[in-house]
């Protein structure tokens, strides 16, 4: 059987939950039927790491061990690099070197650039977010979270940086083409692009939909390097006989509707701004606590990409009863939930409440979202905090996320119910392979 390494730059561990690490866990028992596989997880903190985890087919590589990107390659020599078409300074770095050593590079996008949250932010606001981001003592994908140091998250972004542009020495780009990379950089953080930058562009775009490859298509991406697949994460989820779960579950014995509210990292990833993320949090733990003999409320937030303790200090200001949690995965918190509330239905955790038949209510407060879970009445809307019990209570009772609207949503937006998503990328990585070496 012949061997196979894949490269998955990730800044938190492979054994903590996140979009990438099911994914590769998915894809991994499908690999392994063809090849002997090893995911090497490369894991870039802040500081580095003695104590490399492992597991089965799973080995970790820490970035602080090497220069660059394209000296990590070449001493590791993987088969396939898994890496975003994005800005990000990781992801740019391993996707150029690839292109330069001539080693497959691949991605899943399971989003669209176009489902913007918000109109975009004046690039002053942008820039005064950043500023603060730099100052912050914490980084929120910290493994062993949280150590705090003055500049400790500004300190980690010029790491990433210097890396970026070593790798871009060791690529031998000329003077202009560098120049041209770091100016699409600085406009992309000034100005977030709606679309993919075709400069960016992998030799594999997995797609989880129709519409994402379309995006992609408008972004002058050759259709060749662009498969729909849909996402392995929901293959389980969307095969006939699990999907809509039956989630009528027993009550706890106050008969209280369990609420769960998941928060979106609108504010870790740039598209609000901190006074934005506390005004809805804030708004929503305080309406709902009003009802405390109705209802009870557990918090789970971003698994990586939040901080735990500033969800904690919000909150628990209000109510230092409610418990926030961010390890652990979505679903084992459904599992005890009645009403399931965040604040876009393009989320992870919103496709998991609503293959689980969980109610959901999405509290768009600034009314400038344009949901598509709403617009194809499978949740309900809040754009009025004061309003939020009622709909609570409404929801609760009569759920609108009929068997009919999600199979439609589902044909929309998941591509196949056949549970085959992992294959069909599988299947596909291995014709890149053989294409490679030809």
């Amino acid at each position: 059987m012949k061997s196979l390494k894949i490269l998955v730059p990730y800044p938190s561990s492979f054994d903590e939950v996140s979009n990438t690490s099911i994914l590769f866990r998915k894809l991994l028992p499908v690999l392994q039927e063809r090849a002997t596989v090893t995911i090497m997880w490369l894991n870039y903190q802040p500081s580095k790491l003695f104590d490399l985890p492992k597991a089965d087919s799973f080995i970790t590589l820490d970035i602080h061990n090497y220069k660059n990107a394209v000296e990590l390659v070449k001493k590791e020599k993987p088969d396939l690099i898994f890496a975003p078409p994005h800005e990000g300074f990781i992801d740019m770095s391993f996707s150029f070197s690839g292109k330069i050593l001539n080693i497959p590079v691949f991605t899943l996008a399971y989003y669209q650039l176009s489902s913007g949250t918000l109109d975009k932010i004046p690039t002053s606001s942008l820039l005064k977010s950043y500023l603060k981001r730099m100052s912050n003592d914490t980084v929120p994908s910290e493994t062993h979270q949280y150590k705090k140091s003055k500049f400790r998250r500004g300190n980690f972004i010029l790491f990433k940086f210097l890396f970026f542009l070593k790798t871009l020495f060791a690529c031998k780009f000329n003077f202009l083409k560098m120049l041209s990379i770091l100016s699409m950089v600085f406009k992309f953080y000034i100005s977030p692009p709606t679309k993919i930058d075709s400069r960016l562009a992998v030799d594999m775009h997995f797609t989880q939909n129709e519409s994402i490859k379309n995006e992609f298509i408008k972004s002058n991406i050759p259709i060749s390097k662009i498969k729909v697949t849909g996402h392995p994460m929901f293959d389980d989820l969307l095969l006939e006989e699990n999907k809509l779960k039956d989630n009528k579950k027993s009550k706890t014995s106050s008969n209280k509707v369990r609420i769960l509210l998941a928060p979106l990292s609108f504010y870790e990833y740039g598209d609000w701004t901190k006074d934005q993320r506390d005004y809805v949090l804030k708004e929503i733990v305080k309406e709902i606590i009003k009802e405390k003999d109705s209802f009870s409320l557990t918090v789970k937030i971003h698994p990586t990409a939040a901080l735990l303790d500033d969800y904690e200090k919000i909150i628990h200001s209000i109510d230092p009863n409610i418990k926030v949690f961010q390890n652990g995965n979505i679903e084992d918190f459904l599992y005890d939930t009645d009403v399931f509330i965040s604040y876009y239905s393009w989320s992870t955790a919103s496709m998991y409440a609503l293959f689980h038949g969980v109610p959901i209510v999405i509290c768009n407060f600034f009314g400038k979202l344009d949901d598509e879970m709403i617009n194809r009445k499978l949740s309900l809307e809040c754009k009025d905090p004061s309003k939020l019990n009622k709909i609570i209570h409404q929801i609760s009772s009569n759920n609108p996320a009929t068997k009919e609207k999600v199979d439609d949503y589902v044909t929309r937006f998941f591509y196949k119910s056949d549970g085959k998503s992992a294959k069909r990328i599988a299947d596909s990585l291995f014709q890149l392979i053989e294409k490679n070496h030809n």
